[in-house]
């Protein structure tokens, strides 16, 4: 997930990683290209993973049913932008993260993201680190955990607040 727009690194290291999927790695992949990138994605991928529906890879311009693909998703990559990170957080997603490094930090701090900075790191390394996480349960479940300790449950209590405060001081 990198935003509707995309992000043209990550979608360049996904057009790299997408081939090297067997259908035998274990997992599915869903992949949102955002509207700048999916065409020339699609067209790439459609000469270089032409059977990557039968390996188990999906790729979409954006994910439209964000709230019932997060829910059934084991591990997300994506930004670590401010409503992306609170969902995840709420969710209790274990993340990869690759932008906004600050945010990023604040959830691996906590042990629920591993942070892979732009730059840093390549398609083959990144499978391996996605192979690595799905393949370890408990690391998954921890990395959870610290994910949904760090949720603001209350945000919209807090939000409503902060409004009404400021309403009532005009």
């Amino acid at each position: 997930v990198w935003g509707s727009l995309g992000a043209g690194h990550m979608n360049e290291v996904m057009t790299e990683l997408i081939p090297m999927l067997d259908g035998k790695q274990g997992f599915r992949l869903l992949h949102a290209a955002g509207s700048r990138y999916y065409a020339g994605m699609a067209e790439k991928l459609g000469e270089t993973a032409p059977d990557m529906a039968e390996h188990g890879v999906e790729l979409r311009e954006y994910i439209y049913d964000m709230p019932r693909v997060m829910t059934a998703a084991d591990l997300v990559m994506c930004r670590a932008g401010a409503s992306t990170i609170s969902e995840l957080c709420y969710m209790g997603k274990p993340v990869t993260n690759n932008h906004q490094e600050k945010n990023a930090r604040v959830l691996e701090a906590a042990g629920g993201a591993k942070v892979l900075l732009e730059g840093e790191f390549d398609a083959q390394s990144l499978l391996a680190d996605v192979k690595e996480l799905l393949a370890d349960d408990e690391k998954l479940k921890a990395m959870s955990v610290a994910m949904t300790s760090l949720a603001a449950e209350d945000a919209t209590e807090r939000i409503c607040g902060i409004i009404l405060d400021t309403i009532h001081k005009e």
